[in-house]
């Protein structure tokens, strides 16, 4: 019994060193060849590794490489960062799994032989070749691969009034991975939100598909925010898209555009003088209070820009005066 513990804690701790040893930083120490263990800093370059090549270092691959091992959970996918050169012998092929990365730096490249072979030298992710050899060089800065899926790619989001107190969401997406529902949610100043609704998913793949939804909404403010979030089975959430929308229960005689806005970009307000008075004086106050804008428009004016490059990220209200009446309204930049 003892002897057979003994193996057994042999087994797990060779194990855990060979989990260890499968993903690391690998760098090329010498000109060589891939397949020798000589030329790298932690010997072959295997499943999981950071592999790179410096700047004036030469690696070949003289052998076909394969670190692509369907079904395998250990065999992670490579990431390559090319400073100096990867080139190809006659012939040879570079098999990677999906979702592995090649960069090629300022500098690097990665070239096919120089003796022919056909231009069959390839590089595949998975069963796609993503490179041949009669594609030519290679030369940075550039990078193969490197796919990055984003959980939702959200192609739009509009919102419309259908009548008092209803409003229509629609978005469209073309693709959800590992997405679990959607959220909207409603703020007065887009710093405090109130969760509206949740819409389950359609299906977690990379087809197109379209949402509609209604919610009734009466709100308190002439400008409020409406924003879509996906959840996904992590438990984490990410902001798709925020909008600004005027209420018809209010009247508004000047807008901001676009609303939100990038920071250090321009935004526009428009001004409509209903008392037609000589002047508009206009002030923008940051979340704090302080005012950090102040100008004064003669009637003929109807619009303003204003950049942004001084502001911070947050809220900001707009201040309108008009024959001593004041109207107010937000900006968000984010």
């Amino acid at each position: 019994m003892k002897k057979m513990l003994i193996s057994l804690s042999l087994l797990i701790t060779i194990f855990s060193i060979n989990m260890d040893t499968r993903a690391a930083i690998n760098t090329a120490l010498i000109n060589g060849n891939w397949n020798s263990p000589f030329t790298w800093s932690s010997g072959i370059p295997s499943c999981g590794d950071t592999i790179i090549i410096p700047p004036n270092t030469i690696v070949k691959i003289t052998a076909n490489v394969d670190l692509d091992i369907p079904g395998d959970p250990l065999c992670l996918a490579v990431q390559i960062n090319i400073y100096g050169s990867l080139r190809f012998d006659n012939g040879r092929k570079l098999k990677l799994a999906k979702g592995a990365c090649i960069n090629v730096e300022m500098g690097g490249s990665v070239s096919p032989s120089a003796k022919g072979g056909g231009g069959s030298e390839s590089i595949y992710f998975g069963d796609t070749r993503e490179w041949l050899a009669a594609d030519g060089n290679l030369v940075g800065p550039t990078s193969v691969g490197c796919q990055v899926l984003l959980p939702v790619e959200l192609v739009n989001f509009d919102i419309k009034q259908l009548r008092n107190k209803i409003w229509e969401l629609n978005w469209t997406v073309a693709s959800e991975v590992n997405v679990l529902y959607y959220s909207i949610s409603y703020s007065d100043d887009g710093l405090v939100w109130n969760e509206l609704k949740n819409i389950p998913i359609q299906s977690n793949d990379a087809v197109m598909k379209d949402y509609n939804e209604q919610i009734e909404l009466n709100p308190k403010e002439s400008t409020f925010y409406i924003r879509l979030l996906n959840h996904d089975f992590d438990g984490n959430s990410k902001i798709l898209s925020v909008k600004s929308l005027q209420s018809d229960n209010q009247n508004v005689n000047f807008k901001v555009f676009p609303n939100p806005q990038i920071q250090g970009q321009d935004i526009s307000i428009y001004f409509e003088n209903e008392n037609n008075s000589e002047t508009i004086d206009i002030k923008i106050w940051n979340s704090t209070g302080k005012c950090i804008y102040q100008n004064t428009l003669i009637n003929s004016e109807s619009v303003i820009i204003i950049p942004t490059i001084t502001f911070e990220k947050g809220t900001y209200f707009i201040q309108q005066t008009v024959a001593n009446s004041s109207k107010m309204n937000k900006c968000i930049l984010l």
